[in-house]
């Protein structure tokens, strides 16, 4: 069984989004959609400003086949977790965002303060989980803090957005890191302007 086409399309434009919006580097990050109990994710290693319907696997959420593991992103553990405890979430964003990622170092939640921001994202908490990747603890504990949240941080890792489809949990991940990097340079100009 295969993930329909048209929501691999709406992942592969995703993922050219969040490469063109400097969410990910060239080979950083992963994506997945639901459909049924089929998951289609992106392969280990793929480019996600360049996807193809090749960079996806198709994996059964209960009985996957281990040799399609193989190819699937090392994240695999941490996507099927999460679909198993949420049953609500149909798409799942992963990405590396640098204002995101330096607010999960310093703060336990980070709280937008733009309007938008604060709409889109009321807050995102940040969960420390070791190791930080490709666990099914991690998967587990992002399951949890995805129930009030629809962008959890991962100290020392990125960021997670999930959510019904892909458009929105991609409009939840660029806001986030938006508004991070608004909140962060306020912080300069503050600096700067008190001096």
């Amino acid at each position: 069984m295969r993930v329909v086409r048209t929501l691999i399309d709406e992942l592969i434009q995703a993922g050219r989004i969040l490469y063109e919006q400097r969410l990910v580097d060239s080979h950083s990050g992963n994506l997945s959609v639901r459909d049924g109990r089929t998951v289609a994710i992106t392969r280990t290693g793929a480019r996600l400003g360049y996807l193809s319907y090749h960079d996806f696997v198709h994996l059964d959420l209960d009985r996957p086949d281990p040799h399609l593991i193989e190819r699937a992103s090392r994240e695999w553990p941490v996507h099927r977790a999460v679909y198993h405890a949420l049953a609500d979430v149909q798409v799942i964003l992963h990405a590396h965002p640098v204002y995101l990622n330096v607010w999960a170092w310093r703060v336990d939640t980070f709280v937008p303060d733009d309007i938008e921001g604060k709409y889109y994202i009321p807050q995102a908490p940040v969960i420390e989980v070791d190791p930080p990747t490709a666990t099914t603890a991690l998967g587990e504990a992002l399951a949890n803090a995805l129930r009030n949240a629809r962008v959890v941080l991962v100290r020392h890792h990125g960021a997670f957005a999930a959510g019904p489809d892909v458009d929105r949990a991609l409009k939840w991940l660029v806001a986030a890191e938006r508004s991070a990097q608004m909140k962060y340079l306020h912080l300069i100009l503050q600096s700067v302007l008190s001096e």
